[in-house]
């Protein structure tokens, strides 16, 4: 309920919720209400619950993010690795190899370009052909 009232129209029930979350959010939380709070952050309010989602991820143990690049909803996925490909947290080679099985094609794109990248900036053209099979 904290999570869908910090993005409410009233000013003083959206200020407390959203106190309510920063207080509460925590790794743990944050894996557990990532949906709701990406669902929520589409409504005009709603971008507030999601960058606080994505600092508490930044700060929490490396765990806590892995663990939504295997949950079964789309939208948090794509988020996840956004935030790991923002922060570079993965390898290349893990990169490549996320490009090449995962279902998303959102998720295979923005990880084999991740990779190229990180190919031309490294020198590794190993991770190339991986990267290359990825995507539609």
């Amino acid at each position: 309920m904290v999570v869908v009232r910090a993005a409410d129209w009233a000013a003083p029930v959206r200020d407390r919720a959203r106190d309510l979350l920063r207080a509460g959010l925590d790794a743990r939380t944050g894996v557990a209400l990532a949906p709701l709070i990406l669902r929520i952050g589409r409504r005009e309010r709603g971008a507030y619950g999601v960058e606080l989602l994505g600092a508490m991820l930044r700060r929490a143990p490396r765990g806590a993010l892995s663990s939504l690049f295997l949950h079964p909803d789309r939208t948090v996925r794509r988020f996840a690795y956004r935030l790991a490909v923002e922060e570079s947290l993965l390898s290349p080679a893990r990169l490549a190899r996320t490009a090449a099985r995962d279902d998303d094609v959102i998720v295979q794109e923005l990880c084999a370009e991740a990779a190229l990248v990180a190919v031309r900036e490294d020198g590794s053209p190993a991770l190339v052909p991986a990267a290359m099979r990825a995507g539609g």
